[in-house]
């Protein structure tokens, strides 16, 4: 299977990020989506019934808002689907519902179709990078990436679906430095799986904020078709993909909780920063660009991104903020922040006791007294000079 030429393919209809609408929608979706039939509710529900009958796990993605996030219509969390795939009433009422809408493709265990099997998905940022990969793998072994699923995504990048024995959850597999100052790191290859999801066709281009389609290559198996590969055979892959890294991780750091919203009587630096400070001034000196709001949610666009939206502020009522961009360092990806761990993990390496220390000297927390000198029981003054005085006299 080869890989499109990258000169001709077509640009469909893409959005121009310097003319959106007052709602901050791309001005190309006023544009006739060619498309709109392939990409119709009635073709997404059919699709979505068609992978759960093939052993997948699927969820639900917005149209409304190019995030490629779950869609809040139609359910709370798709966190049960990680567990088990969706009810074929489940899809009913997703399509019952109402409006366009995508899919996803959940990894792991659950769409293994065969019990002690996973599903994993190697995520190129771009078709650029998929070629030299192809070449490595076929070096091996010959014919293995023929059997693999490929889907080409709207940056264009390239999805490869496979299932095995043996699997994990997600991982980084090469990344590299990007262009700024201090570097930061980049994720060009990624493993999706335990826990991860993909888009898949016939997602509309609502759901992707390039405004473009994820395309099953020519002569790709579909997505019914995944086929089952040995260990051996991916460890091939996997050790291809890390073969292009680029990126030297610094010393490893301990895991520490995600701080939680401050208590309202919290009398921590964290706690009154929590209730002092806002998401602009945390964000916009390192880079971020507050997109836009809807009601009491913000969409943000991480630094070096041009367009669409790496991370969301306080979704379905949480105040925190949630990344879901693998390049959102110094975030991971699918974890929750309050403001101070926000504050901490870009300013201090996440290393809270400096983040409060340096908070405080901000003044945030209760007022410090003079160095050297604290009240006591009894109405006695020590001073730095650990001289007693007896106040009044």
């Amino acid at each position: 299977m080869s890989l499109p030429n990258l000169d001709a393919i077509p640009n469909g209809i893409q959005p121009d990020t310097t003319q959106l609408m007052s709602n901050g929608w791309p001005l190309a979706w006023l544009a006739v989506d060619p498309d709109a039939l392939a990409t119709s509710p009635e073709a997404v529900y059919e699709a979505a019934i068609k992978y759960i009958e093939a052993g997948l796990s699927v969820i639900p993605i917005d149209a409304q808002e190019p995030s490629k996030s779950p869609d809040p219509r139609r359910l709370r969390s798709w966190q049960v689907y990680q567990i088990r795939p969706p009810r074929l009433d489940e899809v009913r009422a997703w399509y019952e519902r109402g409006g366009p809408f995508g899919l996803a493709v959940i990894g792991g265990g659950v769409s293994g179709k065969d019990r002690g099997h996973g599903l994993e998905i190697i995520d190129f940022d771009t078709l650029e990078l998929a070629a030299p990969w192809i070449e490595k793998v076929e070096e091996s072994i010959p014919e293995l990436t023929a059997k693999l699923v490929m889907i080409q995504s709207p940056r264009p990048g390239l999805h490869c679906y496979y299932r095995c024995r043996q699997f994990g959850g997600n991982q980084k597999l090469a990344c590299a430095a990007a262009v700024s100052n201090p570097p930061t790191k980049n994720t060009l290859i990624e493993l999706k799986a335990e826990g991860g999801y993909c888009l898949v066709c016939p997602s509309p281009r609502r759901c992707h904020p390039r405004n473009g389609l994820y395309r099953l290559l020519d002569g790709s198996p579909d997505l019914t078709q995944i086929p089952v590969i040995t260990p051996e055979e991916r460890a091939v892959l996997l050790d291809a993909a890390r073969s292009f890294n680029r990126w030297t991780e610094h010393e490893a750091k301990p895991v520490r909780p995600v701080a939680r919203n401050a208590a309202k009587d919290g009398k921590r630096p964290g706690d009154d920063f929590e209730r002092r400070s806002t998401w602009s001034d945390i964000l916009v000196p390192h880079g971020w660009v507050l997109v836009r709001r809807r009601g009491e949610i913000e969409d943000w666009r991480r630094p070096g991104k041009d367009d669409g939206i790496s991370a969301t502020i306080n979704y379905a009522g949480s105040g925190l903020l949630y990344v879901f961009s693998t390049n959102g360092y110094p975030f991971e990806e699918g974890r929750g922040y309050s403001k101070f761990s926000a504050f901490a993990a870009l300013n201090h390496d996440s290393d809270f006791v400096k983040a409060a220390q340096a908070l405080q000297e901000k003044g945030f927390g209760p007022p410090q007294l003079p160095s050297g000198k604290r009240h006591v029981s009894g109405g006695v003054r020590i001073a730095s000079s650990e001289t007693t005085v007896r106040e009044g006299q």
